[in-house]
Order: C-alpha cells, then sequence, then structure tokens
C-alpha cells in the first residue's frame, strides 16, 4: 500500500495571534494526478513521526512555503520527517522550500537570487538529460551550489541555480508542479519514477 505523508505550511492568524497548519488545494488536484492516497502530517515533530509510523506512511512530500526559519516548529518537524525517513529509507519529493530544507539537512547553503527572474515568474530550465523546458518560480531564496552528494539534476538557464536535485531516496525540485492549472505531464512522470509508482501519463 503507499500512502504520502504531506508537509503542512504554518498560517499565523494577526487578530488572535493562532497558528493553523495549513495546505494549499491544487495539492489535492496535483496528487489525484499522480495517484498517490496521502495524508496531512501536523507541526509538531513527536506527533507527525508518530502519526506517519502508526498510519504506515510509505513516501514524503515536504511542500512549499513559509522560508526556513520564519516557523521554528515547522522547521523542526521537516527535519525529524527526514531524519526518519532516512532511517526508513522512504522516498522524499521537496517542492521549492521542501527542497531547499533537504539542502539545509544535508549540510548546505542557501543563497538570495534574483526576485524578477524567481519570483512570481517563469523561466527556462535545462535538465542533465538535454531536455529544456520553462517552469514557474515562487522563490527568493536558492541552491548555487548543490549540498555534498546531492547530484544536480537541472539548472537556471540565466543563472545556473539548481533546479532539481537528487540524493539517494531525495528529490527537489524548485518550482511548483501543483499550481499548474493542467498537470505537466513531465511533473507525474518525474514524481511517480522517483516514488516508484507506476507510470500511466
Amino acid at each position: 500500500m503507499y500512502l504520502l505523508g504531506v508537509s503542512q505550511r504554518v498560517c499565523l492568524i494577526p487578530e488572535t495571534g493562532e497558528k493553523r497548519d495549513a495546505l494549499a488545494h491544487d495539492w489535492g488536484r496535483f496528487l489525484q494526478a499522480v495517484g498517490v492516497s496521502w495524508v496531512t502530517l501536523p507541526n509538531r515533530a513527536s506527533e507527525a513521526v508518530g502519526m506517519a509510523r502508526q498510519l504506515g506512511v510509505s513516501h514524503l512530500l515536504l511542500t512549499g512555503g513559509d522560508d526556513w526559519g520564519v516557523f521554528p516548529e515547522r522547521d523542526a518537524t521537516e527535519f525529524a520527517l527526514l531524519e526518519t525517513a532516512g532511517e526508513a529509507n522512504l522516498p522524499v519529493v521537496g517542492i521549492c522550500r521542501g527542497f531547499q530544507v533537504m539542502q539545509l539537512w544535508l549540510g548546505g547553503e542557501l543563497s538570495g537570487v534574483s526576485t524578477p527572474l524567481h519570483r512570481k515568474a517563469r523561466h527556462r530550465l535545462t535538465f542533465r538529460t538535454g531536455e529544456r523546458r520553462i517552469v514557474n518560480s515562487y522563490h527568493t531564496r536558492g541552491i548555487t551550489l548543490a549540498a555534498a552528494g546531492f547530484e544536480p539534476l537541472a539548472v537556471c538557464d540565466t543563472d545556473n541555480t539548481v533546479e532539481a536535485a537528487r540524493r539517494r531516496n531525495l528529490l527537489g525540485i524548485m518550482w511548483h508542479p501543483e499550481r499548474e492549472a493542467v498537470p505537466s505531464a513531465s511533473d507525474l512522470r518525474l514524481l511517480r519514477s522517483h516514488y516508484n509508482l507506476p507510470d500511466t501519463v
């Protein structure tokens, strides 16, 4: 049985100071297209790990959202999930922030990127295979040099920042496949391949 555990962003309600976990509706549509059952995990490290183990989570997805350091509880939760995934050899995909979290967990660094190029923009990237694509971009921090063992799979044509990388059970990508109106066949294949799911595209 495949069960994907999905991390969530933290939303702060200004009127009350209350923090809430949240997941964009786009993810439901995209994960249905991927073809995997999924469950959201709370931003409390011990509870998220315990819940993943109890439910038999077989794959993990670290989603985008708030920058590293803004909500320490999310940072701690995603580090704990990566530790758990490493121990159990669970495949993990990191999207945008999720990729950045993987980079930090592996001992790498983040760098600032050009806002006009990467913030609410589209740009071209080139894969190691020679494939070229135009993808969306919603970040202000990126990866100039991949962490040790993180093998770059794609780079931005304009500034050569790393847009996708893989290391054993980890796959990180900087664009948001869930935000496309129609899911890209290339993105579906990429996730299905990493998660070892049948490719029906």
